[in-house]
């Protein structure tokens, strides 16, 4: 079944994450912003049916930056995935969709989702809208706002859900971070499974090879962002941080690079 292939690739590459850029994130990096614990903010995520993985939607694109709708839908994995969640491979996923005219997320992210959970298997889908993405006169810093939104399959309901301002600093940009996590990440699904490592340097090849300052952008801005989503099951740890605190709904930050 064409859900459960997909997934049985997703937990792979989620293991290869746990080395990656996800862990580089540090709660005590965000703005001191917080209004409940996350069984309270997001209690539809807790339960005895929280579910277990994530399926990407392509990001839907309102600015004038073409290229910014790739660069979110290949980064936005990582934090995912660093958070214990089964994620579906966004290459695979996006041939999919395409296969079953289903990668046009304006056509979904108000409408029934049910069928997603049918033919995927997917117990919850990640819409993003990237609203804004502004590079200062100066070209001194982009500053980009996303709106994180996560749904459930089985009841249609957003069980999360972030609007996410995010100001990336141009005075210098350390490229061989976001290299190293990529091809570490390669490495270690190359040790896994032959196949899905050849997968990853597709993915990876594609990513490099395009702006490596856009790429960061947008691969910072979603761990920021989703620090805070509730753990899934790869750790065993879902459900342990119900009484954690929950970021504020609206937040945002900036980070300077070296």
């Amino acid at each position: 079944m064409r859900g459960n292939k997909m997934l049985v690739l997703a937990a792979v590459m989620t293991l290869a994450a746990q080395l990656s850029f996800a862990d580089e994130v540090k709660a005590d990096a965000y703005p001191d912003t917080f209004v409940d614990t996350k069984l309270e903010a997001y209690s539809q995520m807790y339960g005895d049916k929280p579910g277990s993985n994530i399926l990407i939607m392509p990001p839907i694109n309102l600015t004038n930056e073409v290229e910014a709708k790739e660069y979110f839908y290949y980064t936005l994995n990582t934090q995912l995935a660093g958070s214990g969640w089964y994620v579906y491979p966004p290459i695979l996923a996006l041939r999919t969709l395409q296969e079953e005219s289903a990668d046009s997320s304006e056509l979904f992210v108000n409408a029934d989702i049910s069928k997603f959970g049918q033919i995927f298997g997917a117990d919850y889908l990640l819409f993003t809208t990237i609203e804004k993405w502004y590079k200062s006169s100066g070209k001194k810093n982009i500053t980009v706002t996303v709106l994180y939104n996560l749904r459930s399959t089985r009841t249609g309901k957003t069980v999360y859900e972030h609007e996410y301002t995010y100001a990336y600093d141009l005075s210098g940009t350390d490229k061989a971070m976001a290299k190293n996590m990529l091809n570490n990440s390669s490495s270690l699904l190359g040790l896994a499974i032959s196949g899905v490592a050849t997968l990853a340097t597709i993915t990876t090849t594609a990513i490099v090879t395009a702006s490596t300052q856009t790429m960061d952008v947008a691969r910072y801005c979603n761990a920021f962002a989703l620090f805070d989503i509730p753990a899934g099951p790869l750790f065993g740890t879902q459900g342990e941080d119900a009484d954690d605190v929950a970021s504020d709904y609206f937040g945002s930050y900036t980070t300077k690079t070296n």
